[in-house]
């Protein structure tokens, strides 16, 4: 079901994403255990969040060259991500999903100051509010990657339907509680290393 509680102007939302950066955050290499140290005790939903980020690996990955070339495929942040939620647990463990992968969060729910307190006092790029976007809103918010809201029903189709008419890059809507790998873009570099394709031994057999 959708969230029930004050709707938040979009104005107000536009002002807390245009003020996340989380360039220094991305480049830390201990984000999860900042993370898991500001919700220590927390259980359910949060935890398993915490576990199942903790064990994705996002390390670069030297993939087979055939003929020799290069492969590397690499994970970075995807950028910011509204996280609605429904329920103020869901929204927080969606926020600790794309902190873990370096994105910056706005966590937007009902009971999400609650339930989010000790993650901006540990100086992670999140801002939280206690409320509930509307479609409208959500299709006319700039900057924002992904978003994020669980669930089959009426109000995640009706966010589905909102981020398919905004207009330039398409922004996904991740409706899964727990899909760590969901809130990183995957890069893979292929460099030939000859012309032949990358393995010197080729042109030498074709002289």
């Amino acid at each position: 079901p959708a969230p029930e509680g004050p709707a938040l102007a979009a104005a107000t939302l536009q002002a807390a994403l245009d003020g996340l950066d989380a360039r220094n955050w991305a480049a830390r290499p201990d984000r999860v255990a900042v993370l898991r140290s500001a919700l220590a005790g927390r259980g359910g939903v949060i935890r398993k969040a915490l576990t199942e980020t903790a064990a994705f690996d996002q390390t670069a990955q030297t993939l087979p060259g055939p003929t020799g070339e290069s492969n590397r495929l690499s994970f970075h942040p995807r950028g910011p991500v509204l996280c609605l939620g429904p329920s103020a647990e869901i929204a927080v463990a969606q926020a600790v999903q794309a902190l873990g992968a370096g994105c910056p969060a706005l966590i937007v729910a009902p009971g999400a100051t609650v339930a989010a307190e000790g993650l901006a006092e540990a100086g992670v790029p999140v801002i939280d509010f206690d409320g509930v976007v509307s479609p409208e809103t959500v299709a006319g918010l700039r900057g924002i990657a992904a978003v994020a809201a669980a669930g089959d029903s009426d109000w995640t189709r009706s966010i589905r339907l909102a981020l398919a008419g905004r207009d330039g890059p398409i922004v996904p809507l991740e409706t899964r509680s727990i899909a760590p790998e969901r809130y990183v873009v995957e890069r893979h570099l292929c460099i030939d290393t000859t012309a032949a394709g990358g393995n010197a031994k080729l042109l030498a057999a074709s002289a």
